[in-house]
């Protein structure tokens, strides 16, 4: 899977940081089952993307690979028999040396095999994009990107020499005093390149030069950006347009812009066929005494080939802002939802997932059981102002598209909120779970996506919010549950029109061996005439415990090395098994005696059966439900009963899956 992805430049080259990128320390989550079997997640089974806390709060216990159907996307099994899906705005895995699918990591080594680049001092190794850190920055000698043997290296014009620092926390490299005293320049390791800022302690001037050595690669000016085309004409990298902001980030009272877009990045052949990039910022903004130092320039450069374009990329966002109907600003790291200054007018955020629209849960075999958008706010501001979010009305967008008023009050239903305010309050998680429920019924709406509008204030520049886009250092995540109603498992349903057969045979000899019996095995040869009579006396728990116990010597004869308990009534199986209910019912039972257990199968087509929903319509006099009218992902077997005051199915019901 060869890219034509030359992801960085060392000035410019960066994608931002995604959500929970912190190194993990895991230890495994386990599901223990009756034969001591164990689903557990290794080391290896969580990427650096998500967090530990997460997969601990999720209830995440097995990786699903092979439900991974893209390098943007990782999916785990839960323990309730759901699946959880992480959707990512640009890839998280990358194809290895060994043609094998592995999960991106951003960590710095310093030992450096590549002779290529034994004299740097740090580099990103296990990914298909590396990027190299050299001892000092300083002209002739910078950052270098390679990409299966392709390097571009970048480096500033300057007179000084800046030695390599790195952070506290290991995960960015610093260069001091790049372009003399009071300035900076910061590096964070990312999946498709890295991240880079420049940093002004003080208005030293607002031009900023560097050298880029693309090979063969040509910078071609769009939209007030750059794109890296190749030989052919095809972009192989954006770099989008500067965006530079002050400590503030967002809006305050004084109604002075703290970020500016208003700047210039032009690029110049050299005749040795290397070029020159020049940024220009906005002047304006540099000096004026409402803006805060440090003052960060922040280009970023966004992998066509990694993120898609248009359409293709799994996430879509952009600001509007009610004055500026000639600015496009889908390509900023950060939208203010909100009153921004008298120049911006008030922002709104649109937002579509095109990578969620193709996956294979948003079609009728699936039910939706939760979805959430994960944002985080940067404007540092302390006042609370709420973010609502709402079905979005108004004609089609792109990122490119630009404020009208069409687009700007496309508001509709509501779908959720959320307040936001520092320091406390800034990374929230938007129920978007009915949203998404109407987009798997109408793709239409599905393609128009999220307004979000900010409730509390729209003319109040405190109340406003910065929310990090999916160009910004902390991405949006979409994370949607949901649970498989298809056919899964290998035994169909088979009809009986007799109650002469034993709810345990029915329910575990399928189906080849399936006879009509008054008895099985199970009884009294492991379940005795004592341990009935034993159950007959004590709590309905008591009896359970004694039960399992006897089912699991059983089971262990019947199946040997086939067989083993899940903790949910729909819990995805393989395509050679199939699941059985177990419950101990103690109570009045035809006023004959007060002990019985019951058995129920899940069939391949989602639904459970026992033999009684195939048996007389007058079973329902008894408070008999029917459970082939119950899909196996619904909680509708708590109604199952079989007799007045016997009811089977509870919390303490146990489930096991048989191979065939």
């Amino acid at each position: 899977m060869k890219k034509s992805i030359i992801r960085t430049l060392a000035l410019v080259l960066a994608v931002f940081m995604f959500l929970f990128q912190s190194p993990l320390l895991i230890q495994g989550l386990a599901l223990d089952s009756v034969n001591d079997t164990v689903i557990a997640l290794s080391a290896d089974d969580i990427p650096e993307v998500i967090d530990e806390a997460l997969i601990e709060e999720k209830g995440h216990i097995e990786r699903l690979y092979d439900e991974e159907d893209d390098l943007h996307s990782i999916v785990f099994a839960n323990d309730d028999g759901s699946e959880t899906l992480y959707l990512f705005d640009e890839p998280v895995k990358y194809i290895d040396d060994d043609g094998e699918v592995a999960d991106k990591s951003n960590e710095l080594f310093s030992e450096i095999d590549d002779e290529r680049f034994v004299d740097y001092a740090y580099a990103t190794l296990e990914n298909d994009v590396n990027t190299y850190f050299p001892e000092e920055l300083k002209t002739d000698e910078g950052v270098s990107l390679d990409f299966d043997g392709v390097t571009i290296e970048m480096y500033p014009v300057t007179q000084e020499e800046a030695g390599v620092q790195l952070a506290e926390d290991e995960n960015a490299i610093y260069y001091d005093e790049v372009f003399g005293e009071g300035t900076s320049v910061k590096y964070e390791p990312q999946f498709g390149g890295f991240k880079e800022e420049i940093i002004i302690e003080e208005n030293v001037g607002n031009v900023f030069r560097f050298i880029l050595e693309a090979q063969g690669l040509t910078p071609v000016a769009e939209n007030g950006g750059l794109k890296l085309v190749d030989p052919v004409g095809e972009a192989v990298a954006e770099i989008s347009p500067i965006f530079v902001y002050d400590s503030i980030k967002g809006a305050t009272e004084d109604g002075a812009d703290h970020f500016t877009s208003n700047n210039q990045l032009d690029a110049t052949v050299l005749e040795d066929g290397k070029f020159e990039l020049v940024i220009t910022v906005d002047e304006e903004f540099l000096s004026n005494p409402g803006t805060v130092y440090p003052v960060t320039i922040d280009p970023t450069v966004v992998t066509i080939n990694a993120t898609g374009s248009g359409s293709s990329k799994t996430i879509l966002d952009t600001p509007v802002y009610n004055k500026t109907s000639n600015i496009t600003t889908g390509s900023n790291p950060t939208g203010v939802v909100g009153f921004v200054s008298n120049s911006y007018g008030s922002g709104r955020l649109l937002m579509r997932f095109p990578g969620l629209m193709s996956k294979s849960f948003m079609t009728s075999d699936y039910s939706i059981k939760s979805a959430f958008l994960t944002l985080k706010e940067c404007s540092g501001g302390s006042a609370s102002g709420t973010i609502h979010a709402y079905n979005y009305t108004g004609p089609a967008w792109t990122e490119s598209t630009v404020y009208s008023s069409s687009v700007y009050n496309g508001v509709g239903t509501s779908i959720a909120s959320q307040a936001f305010s520092y320091p406390n309050s800034t990374l929230k998680e938007y129920n978007i779970s009915e949203a998404v429920r109407d987009w798997k019924a109408s793709s239409a709406q599905g393609a128009k996506g999220i307004i979000f509008k900010n409730t509390t204030s729209e003319t109040d520049a405190s109340k406003s919010k910065s929310i990090y886009t999916a160009e910004g250092s902390t991405k949006p995540v979409l994370t949607v549950t949901y649970f498989y109603n298809g056919k899964r498992g290998t035994v169909s349903a088979p009809q009986t029109t007799t109650q002469n057969i034993n709810c345990l045979i029915y329910a575990f000899d399928r189906p080849e061996t399936w006879t009509i019996k008054n008895r099985d095995t199970f009884s009294p040869a492991y379940f005795t005439d004592d341990d009935a009579a034993y159950c007959s006396s004590v709590t309905v728990a008591k009896a359970l415990a004694l039960t399992k116990t006897r089912m699991k010597a059983w089971l262990n004869a019947k199946f040997p090395g086939k067989w083993y308990e899940v903790g949910g009534y729909s819990y995805t199986i393989a395509s050679d098994e199939w699941m059985v209910a177990m419950r101990v019912g103690v109570g009045s039972y035809g006023g004959a005696y007060d002990y019985d257990y019951h058995f129920w199968y899940r069939a391949k087509n989602g639904t459970w059966y026992n033999k009684h929903g195939w048996y007389l319509a007058s079973e329902k006099a008894y408070g008999q439900m029917d459970p082939a009218n119950s899909a196996a992902n619904t909680s509708y077997y708590g109604g199952w009963n079989l007799g007045n005051t016997v009811n089977y199915y509870s919390s303490a019901t146990v489930f096991y899956v048989i191979k065939k």
